[in-house]
């Protein structure tokens, strides 16, 4: 029961949905909520759907783990060198701010219509921000626990993996989270907006694809698939931040 009771604001929009819905009385634009999770009942057990819906969610995984390794990269190395630190964080200060699509062109001129595109601009938009929050929250860390470990004696490896990295545990989950959700943004627009880039047809694509057809319901089925995708995970997050919040 508290389960249910946690999700409220979903609720919340389902009714005021319905209640909009029927304001605008018009089922093209805007279906009712029971028939839009009937069509979305009856379109999990197709395969063109279950097919777009493996196809985001192994390319988000493959670009997501992609963004940790680069993000992990750049903070491990600002840690032992104040040179590195510095560079590295105003790169990453600059680069974060500028709007994500600016680099679409010259991704597409290096690696053309390939699914190589969509896993640059996943690492491009998600790899810069995290860097920043990830080296601020170890710096600070370092900080604290730098002379205890060099009185220990404990290797620059050690002190990563059982010092530095474990002391930020809840920044480093909220750094997961956000890069999680940066990424899984970028890919759904650039599969909206540029349809199957690379060969791959993703939830974004299946969408725009619906609309040409005007198939309204579909549309919002896949919108919807695509809000729930993004609260089981926020949740898994928010879950395993509180097991490590201290």
């Amino acid at each position: 029961m508290k389960y249910i009771l946690n999700h409220w604001p979903l609720a919340i929009l389902f009714i005021t949905w319905e209640i909009f819905g029927r304001i605008v009385d018009n089922k093209i634009l805007v279906p009712m909520p029971i028939d839009t999770l009937m069509t979305l009942g009856s379109m999990i057990f197709t395969k063109q759907y279950l097919t777009a819906l493996y196809t985001s969610l192994s390319v988000m995984l493959i670009g997501w783990l992609l963004v940790l390794l680069i993000i992990f990269f750049l903070t491990s190395i600002t840690l032992f060198n104040k040179n590195i630190r510095y560079f590295v964080d105003y790169i990453s200060s600059g680069a974060q701010v500028l709007p994500t699509f600016s680099m679409f062109p010259i991704f597409l001129l290096i690696f053309g219509l390939t699914i190589d595109t969509i896993y640059a601009m996943i690492c491009w938009s998600a790899a810069w921000i995290g860097t920043v929050s990830l080296v601020s929250a170890t710096s600070a860390s370092r900080t604290r626990w730098e002379k205890y470990v060099i009185n220990l004696r404990i290797s620059k490896i050690k002190a990563l993996t059982l010092v530095y990295f474990p002391s930020v545990m809840p920044e480093i989950i909220s750094v997961l989270k956000n890069s999680w959700g940066a990424s899984w943004r970028i890919l759904i627009a650039i599969e909206m907006v540029f349809g199957a880039l690379g060969g791959r047809f993703g939830l974004g694509a299946l969408m725009s694809e619906q609309k040409v057809v005007y198939n309204t319901l579909e549309v919002w089925a896949i919108l919807i698939t695509l809000l729930f995708i993004g609260i089981i995970v926020s949740q898994g997050f928010n879950y395993a931040r509180s097991k490590y919040s201290w």
